[in-house]
């Protein structure tokens, strides 16, 4: 994979969350916009994380990739 910044990543990120219809208003920090406005690369972590939990992945698989480490089966 290319190399990147979270900065691009995280532009990436909200440009498929707007394109994907996240639009519901949402407040943070006094701020109001549509939802994708405050998804974040670490937001995208946690709920891919929620969603293996909520699978059939085991948590020696989510753990290893929250850690970066290349995983093997």
């Amino acid at each position: 994979m290319p190399k990147t910044t979270n900065a691009e990543v995280n532009r990436k990120i909200k440009q498929i969350a707007s394109m994907a219809g996240i639009t519901t208003p949402a407040t943070e920090n006094g701020v109001t916009a549509p939802k994708w406005t405050f998804v974040w690369m670490h937001t995208a972590r946690r709920n891919a994380a929620t969603n293996l939990a909520m699978g059939e992945a085991t948590l020696d698989f989510i753990c290893k990739l929250g850690a970066g480490r290349s995983w093997r089966p």
